[in-house]
């Protein structure tokens, strides 16, 4: 709708010789067809291997619509401090009275520990237990996959994840309180083989249809 603000970008490593995007930057970005308001910027904790970002930005019409995408680190030590210090924020705008969709690769399976005191605990099934939190996943209902997992977003996986399809990594989040689940889904499917002949990413592509109430 408007050329001119259709994007936030957030870089993570500068560009440079040698760097993982032939000398541009590189980082984490959100797309919009709408315009987007002003973006925030929020510094993880240091996981002592990359610079780790949380960038959200609001829609101009709906300034209390926000989006937030993340790339969370792999470094198991830091694993924890960065899930809270995500979903912190989002909680922050919640408490302002804002509506947030989260998503981005959290390096975290939706069964692990770790993830429990965020996920719902509305979702309560073999494949993802003992949740506390307070936020639904796109996919975490899909009858067909994995109920309560989701499918596979690890491209090329064998086994692995509690169904032994391949794990989940790639999340698109919403509080429950605005989630709406019969009118919420989630797919993911293989990235393009055009990079050479080969898989463009290590990673499938997570499609959501994600409807908030009121």
């Amino acid at each position: 709708m408007d050329p001119a603000n259709f994007a936030r970008f957030e870089t993570t490593i500068p560009g440079r010789s040698g760097g993982p995007c032939g000398g541009k930057d590189y980082g984490i970005a959100l797309f919009s067809k709408q315009p987007l308001g002003p973006a925030d910027r929020f510094t993880l904790p240091y996981d002592g291997n990359e610079p780790r970002h949380l960038l959200c930005a609001p829609l101009k019409s709906r300034p209390q619509l926000r989006f937030c995408t993340v790339h969370a680190t792999f470094v198991d030590a830091y694993r924890a401090t960065q899930l809270k210090a995500i979903f912190g924020h989002v909680d922050d705008y919640r408490a302002d009275g804002d509506q947030v969709i989260l998503a981005g690769d959290f390096n975290v399976g939706p069964d692990w520990a770790r993830m429990d005191p965020y996920y719902s605990a509305q979702v309560n099934t073999p494949n993802n237990r003992n949740n506390t939190g307070h936020y639904r996943e796109v996919d975490d209902a899909d009858p067909v996959y994995c109920t309560g997992y989701g499918e596979t977003t690890e491209e090329g996986a064998g086994g692995g994840g509690p169904c032994g399809i391949g794990g989940k990594i790639d999340m698109i989040f919403s509080h429950e309180d605005d989630y709406v689940a019969s009118a919420s889904t989630g797919d993911a499917r293989s990235s393009p083989h055009s990079c050479g002949g080969k898989s463009c990413s290590d990673h499938r592509i997570l499609v959501g249809l994600l409807t908030l109430g009121h």
